[in-house]
């Protein structure tokens, strides 16, 4: 009886942007298969560079079938945002390339002369910070900062890493003497740091009375996600496939453990998307694999 070759199974996907196309598309291939993929661009976006099975930014490669393969076409863009004499807009991450579906935090920073009023362009908003999640080609956004009134001040608080400031009470200017409530908020499984621009930057809620127009930023931690991928066999069956989330430009060393307690380090992959792919074979028959990742 002749051997029967396996068949290995190939997804490949896209979150938005442009599709993937598959050449030639089956639902199962022979073991040493050669595939065509390539990425095909919808209106304004440009494509970025693949993740999972293929690391690379060339529009077209060749797959080998010897496992089940996972490959995921990033397709992105660029946001305009326009200041002017009287503010800025802070972005917290490159506003050039950014791919499908991320979301883009943007702060109007007037000016002690000034205060912000509202948003314009593609985004229509009186709330600041505004947040974006790209899924339309070529933003642009603009930002109507207003002078102030006489005998009023503005004040702005702005954050660094993953959380947020609330801000009691809210309003576009201040008299002076106006006491302010700051209460830093950071995301889920994420630090507060402190504050830049108060004298006691550990204070969490923070009172303030406004004397001047100013700003203060609350920083945060910046701790990176780690999921496992769904759609995998159990242990040994196909590996293990992660999903590393955070900083774009960050490298993440992942490293795993039987135990908990005593640690190997497995790989490395650069996050050069929001999102990045790590593939751990997982070749014994393990009863259990723990994993975690550190950036650098």
């Amino acid at each position: 009886m002749l051997p029967i070759s396996p068949g290995y199974r190939l997804d490949a996907v896209s979150a938005g942007g442009g599709g993937v196309r598959v050449d030639p598309a089956a639902g199962a291939y022979a073991s040493n298969r050669t595939v065509q993929i390539t990425a095909v661009l919808d209106a304004g976006w440009r494509f970025l560079g693949w993740r999972g099975d293929i690391d690379g930014q060339a529009q077209s490669e060749q797959l080998t079938m010897n496992s089940d393969r996972h490959v995921e076409g990033v397709f992105g863009t660029t946001v305009e945002a326009a200041s002017s004499s009287l503010g800025e807009i802070v972005a917290d991450l490159p506003l050039d390339n950014i791919p499908f579906g991320t979301r883009l935090r943007l702060t109007a920073l007037p000016s002690n002369a000034a205060y912000f009023a509202a948003w314009g362009g593609t985004e229509r908003s009186t709330t600041n910070p505004l947040h974006i999640t790209i899924t339309e080609p070529l933003q642009k956004v603009s930002a109507l900062f207003v002078t102030l009134p006489a005998n009023r001040y503005t004040f702005t608080a702005d954050s660094l890493g993953c959380g947020s400031v609330k801000i009691s009470p809210k309003a576009t200017h201040y008299p002076l003497g106006q006491e302010i409530l700051l209460t830093a908020a950071p995301d889920v499984d994420q630090a507060f740091l402190g504050w830049i621009g108060l004298p006691n930057p550990l204070d969490n809620p923070a009172l303030i009375t406004l004397n001047a127009s100013r700003r203060v930023t609350a920083r945060f931690s910046q701790k990176p996600t780690l999921a496992i991928e769904p759609g995998r066999g159990p242990l040994g069956e196909g590996g293990v496939r992660l999903n590393i989330g955070g900083i774009i430009g960050d490298r993440h060393t992942i490293a795993a453990s039987s135990d908990y307690i005593n640690w190997l380090r497995i790989g490395e992959v650069t996050n050069r998307w929001g999102h990045a792919h790590f593939f751990d074979p997982v070749t014994n028959d393990l009863a259990r694999r723990f994993y975690h990742t550190i950036s650098e």
